[in-house]
């Protein structure tokens, strides 16, 4: 479902950034966020059940800062 006005700051002055097979990109003229304006209708088909893969009981990342680099 497409949106008619930001979803930060709520204007509806904005213009259409990028475009896919599968994505929409919206710019706010206002705020500057960036947002996909035709987002899937069913997102398990993106995400299948084992995305987050891991022991940690609640799901999502047990360390997201873990596999990164420090300079």
């Amino acid at each position: 479902m497409q949106k008619n006005h930001c979803p930060l700051c709520h204007t509806n002055k904005f213009n259409y950034y990028k475009a896919g097979d599968d994505y929409l990109l919206a710019k706010c003229s206002e705020c500057g966020m960036v947002w996909d304006n035709n987002p899937p209708t069913n997102p398990t088909a993106i995400y299948q059940k084992d995305y987050y893969n891991n022991d940690f009981p609640k799901g999502g990342y047990s360390n997201y800062f873990q596999g990164m680099k420090i300079n």
